[in-house]
């Protein structure tokens, strides 16, 4: 299979890398975004004022980050809150717990990562609700060193081989390929760009061929590959300077394949086993339609993740973006369907807005085989995630609308799961 960035990595990448541009214009650190939610919130049960988060801050690794509510006016001070805030799913030191303001260090992260923030009123003092609402925030952290890639650690990815042994590659088992893609792009001032691209999809093995360390799957959603030659699978990625080699790494129940220049790592395909069976269920897909039977089926699927920074002349990254792209795949009235979203940010944020002017080049799309009239973008949505959602394993609910210019707009309720790892 020669190298194919398929819809959603190069979608992915152009996202990103338009965000990325659009940072560099403006400081990394302490920046905020989202809607405009400075305003105070009152009720008139009382005097108490307070200005809501924003959606999200960037701030760099290191940087001391403070978060306030402001609350004002009689009986403020006597107002408990409660702050969770958590990094890779574990909770952050803070100081502050309690009160209306935090302050915390933001972590050393490698490339681009996110703090998870939420606030609400603690118990006792609930009855002070002056119009509150529970406050979410991302705290995006990046990584202020330059991404070098290099090889995993033959311990990680096994001993290296000469060539893939395939004689324990089962007809009908199932893998995960995940292919991580490093790309550097010189801009004319001599900054560069690099863009960080990971792939990860599933497969069912329908039969090897050792000689010529061929592999025919049956991949989720990519019907159009029909062959993976593991003798070109990355070579379309160019080097820039140093010689070009390409090494095979192989343990039991995964192998690799590494592209790099000199030392550096340029591109890496991983294959692990993740059942000896054919599994298609990878999740679940649920919507409710305005004018159509009800979806209710299992689902597979891929993500596609995608970090972008600058990187100035003096090798400092000056700005980072990240975007994602994920596809749900089902079957809908005995026809493929398919669900896609493309976004700015991670599979861990709370709230993305997708779709008309305020989304910008966050969007959902839909495929039917049944229904054409579905195949449309979202001209407006929202999708919501769960709070403890990680890269590979998406759990949550959106709500898409789909322009129409025959009949009223079509209107879908949905909730996914889609667990890669």
């Amino acid at each position: 299979m020669s190298l194919k960035i398929e819809k959603q990595v190069m979608m992915t990448k152009k996202f990103a890398l338009s965000a990325a541009i659009a940072l560099s214009l403006s400081a990394c650190g302490g920046g905020s975004g989202g809607e405009d939610n400075t305003s105070p919130a009152a009720t008139e049960q009382t005097t108490i004022t307070y200005h809501a988060l924003p959606s999200f801050i960037n701030v760099s690794e290191g940087e001391q980050v403070r978060l306030s509510l402001n609350t004002k006016g009689s009986g403020a001070s006597d107002l408990k809150f409660d702050w969770q805030v958590t990094f890779n799913n574990q909770p952050l030191t803070i100081t502050g717990q309690g009160s209306d303001t935090i302050s915390f260090t933001a972590p050393e992260v490698d490339n681009f990562q996110t703090i998870q923030v939420r606030v609400s009123l603690s118990d006792e003092s609930a009855a002070n609700t002056f119009g509150f609402r529970d406050q979410s925030l991302s705290v995006n952290v990046a990584d202020q060193t330059p991404s070098e890639p290099t090889v995993a650690p033959s311990s990680e990815l096994g001993n290296a081989v000469t060539e893939v042994d395939m004689s324990a590659m089962l007809a009908g088992s199932t893998w995960i390929e995940t292919q991580t893609l490093y790309i550097k792009e010189a801009q004319q001032d001599n900054t560069h760009t690099a863009i960080n691209t990971k792939l990860t999809r599933s497969f069912i093995i329908e039969s090897v061929d050792q000689n010529n360390q061929t592999i025919q799957p049956n991949y989720c959603g990519f019907e159009e590959i029909t062959a993976v030659d593991l003798t070109s699978i990355l070579t379309n990625l160019s080097c820039d300077s140093g010689n070009r080699t390409r090494q095979y790494f192989q343990k039991e129940g995964s192998f690799s394949v590494v592209e790099k220049c000199d030392d550096t790592v340029i591109g890496q395909s991983t294959f692990k086993q993740k059942s000896t069976e054919s599994v298609t269920n990878f999740g679940n897909l649920t919507i409710n339609f305005d004018n159509y039977p009800k979806l209710e089926n299992s689902a597979c699927g891929a993500i596609v993740s995608t970090v972008v920074e600058s990187i100035s002349q003096d090798n400092e990254v000056t700005a980072t973006a990240e975007g994602t792209a994920f596809r749900l795949i089902t079957e809908y009235e005995g026809n493929n369907f398919e669900v896609f979203f493309n976004f700015e940010g991670t599979t861990d944020d709370f709230l993305v807005p997708l779709g008309g002017v305020v989304a910008g080049g966050n969007t959902a799309s839909v495929q039917s085989g049944s229904y054409e009239e579905l195949n449309k973008e979202a001209s407006r949505g929202m999708l919501t995630f769960d709070f403890d959602n990680t890269p590979l394993n998406v759990k949550g609910t959106f709500d898409l609308t789909l322009p129409s210019s025959t009949i009223v707009s079509e209107k879908l309720e949905g909730e996914f799961e889609l667990i890669l790892e």
